[in-house]
């Protein structure tokens, strides 16, 4: 997510001069929010993995995670491992993007950095 972010941040700046050119703070905004969906679309398959190992009750014979990863997949296919996206980006972009802007605000306002204006 931090590497999208600052990756999103570099095109940003390029966008200096253009009719796209927007402030620095828009520009954490927007970064953070579309960070956020770099780092779901990664996070979120071994996400419901995980959520599905966790499921299973006590008294049953514990999973293992290529077990799980295989029932996932015959059992509803590639599918399954996105299930939730859609929620989880509708929640992540404005929880990210707003996270990063006031992250980022605090920094230049302390004058703690020195490589963005």
């Amino acid at each position: 997510m931090f590497g999208s972010f600052e990756g999103l941040m570099r095109l940003c700046t390029k966008l200096q001069g253009t009719s796209l050119e927007m402030s620095t703070g828009t520009a954490n905004f927007i970064s953070g929010g579309l960070g956020s969906f770099a780092f779901w679309f990664m996070a979120i398959p071994a996400d419901n993995v995980k959520n599905r190992m966790m499921a299973v009750p006590l008294s049953d014979a514990r999973p293992t995670f290529r077990g799980t990863v295989r029932l996932i997949y015959t059992t509803i296919g590639l599918r399954g491992f996105f299930a939730g996206l859609t929620p989880c980006l509708l929640r992540a972009f404005p929880s990210n993007a707003c996270a990063f802007y006031v992250y980022e605000g605090l920094m230049r306002g302390f004058g703690a950095e020195k490589t963005r204006h």
